[in-house]
């Protein structure tokens, strides 16, 4: 079997981040949550997911 249909094929959460802004300096977190016992992808960029608004995001954090 191919590589890439067996990583397509499997049963894997992609998580998709809460998106906070920081009351005291205005930054922009973005926010994944790390669930025990489930397979999760998660992007190498804070910043990558769709982001249709184009928020600049500051920092991304994996809880």
């Amino acid at each position: 079997m191919c590589r890439l249909h067996h990583i397509q094929s499997q049963d894997i959460y992609y998580a998709s981040p809460n998106i906070y802004q920081n009351n005291e300096n205005h930054k922009i977190g973005a926010f994944y949550v790390l669930t025990e016992g489930c397979k999760t992808i998660y992007p190498l960029k804070a910043d990558g997911f769709l982001n249709i608004d184009q928020i600049k995001i500051d920092q991304g954090f994996i809880q």
